[in-house]
């Protein structure tokens, strides 16, 4: 950490990070040395309440207007496609979000991490690097930018088709703020830098050329020192999705030691569960292509216990985001 006195800059290290708006306490000893204490935390409830109850706004005022994203983008490409009263401006836009927002079942891993980092970064919940150029002011979300070109382009359809254009555009804006709030609502950051985050969004798939799966990711976080004070993130990811001919399907994953993985997965169905069994060996060989080391591969019949929170207790790699 940089300390500034008098205009000068002094360089201090820190055995563990520290958090923004943290308060600590610096004291000079003998032999020009500085001695850093962390302040005791100070127990702010009617701050916490406010911002939960913030939160509950944001929820109550989106929930009931919001759309799943593979749903809203469905019919934005049906409208586009049977709305040619404007331009073909609008369908433009509309395939951009389908690159942006969706992947294809066999999308590579550079091409699915992208898609989730546009989520992300669409969420607000983690940080945008580009800015831009030409006013030097923060570059908007991918979403925002696109929602933007179609509130705009909307003008251009007729009335009809513009109505349910604008609808389908506040349907997307009310699914990302309530992904914001829940995700906010089970963040905690402590003093001595440990901390615990969820991050949740969509994550469409594009079965074919007409259609799109929606299926649902949480990712959570939890940054706890090891037995030597040094900080380490662990993650887990679960993923959900529903489609009719395979029936409910869940899959909870987990990275230790970095390149180590694991991964549980739930079928609805017997047949179902089958498929997947029979699918292990190569995605096995798969992850073991791309560098992971498989620890465990299961596959149960039925559904993960209800509201489940998947213990995260293994050392996980960071996302750098």
């Amino acid at each position: 950490m940089t300390l500034a006195v008098n205009g000068q800059q002094i360089e201090l290290l820190s055995p563990r990070p520290l958090q923004p708006g943290l308060e600590v306490q610096l004291t000079r000893t003998a032999n020009n040395q500085v001695q850093l204490q962390i302040a005791p935390p100070r127990n702010d409830n009617g701050a916490q309440l406010k911002l939960q109850e913030g939160l509950q706004q944001i929820l109550r005022d989106n929930l009931p207007q919001q759309l799943p994203a593979g749903d809203a983008l469905n019919q934005m490409r049906q409208l586009s496609a049977t709305s040619r009263g404007g331009n073909d401006a609008v369908a433009q836009v509309v395939k951009s979000l389908l690159s942006l927002f969706s992947v294809a079942p066999k999308s590579d891993a550079k091409t699915t991490q992208q898609v989730v980092q546009n989520h992300l970064q669409s969420s607000g919940l983690i940080g945008l690097t580009k800015t831009n150029t030409s006013g030097g002011k923060p570059e908007l979300p991918p979403l925002q930018q696109q929602l933007g070109k179609l509130n705009q382009l909307a003008e251009q359809l007729p009335p009809q088709a513009r109505e349910q254009m604008l609808t389908l555009v506040k349907g997307l804006q009310a699914r990302s703020a309530s992904h914001q709030a829940t995700s906010l609502q089970n963040w905690q950051e402590l003093p001595d830098g440990s901390l615990e985050r969820q991050y949740r969004l969509d994550l469409p798939i594009r079965l074919d050329r007409d259609r799109l799966e929606d299926s649902e990711i949480r990712i959570q976080q939890q940054k706890r020192p090891d037995e030597q004070g040094r900080f380490v993130s662990q993650w887990s990811i679960q993923l959900h999705f529903d489609r009719e001919e395979l029936g409910s399907v869940d899959a909870h994953v987990s990275l230790q030691q970095e390149w180590q993985l694991s991964a549980r997965f739930w079928a609805e169905r017997d047949d179902t569960a089958h498929l997947i069994r029979e699918q292990l060996d190569s995605f096995q060989q798969q992850l073991g292509a791309s560098g992971f080391q498989v620890e465990a591969l299961q596959v149960q019949r039925g559904r993960p216990p209800r509201d489940t929170r998947s213990p995260i207790n293994h050392r996980l790699v960071d996302l750098h985001t």
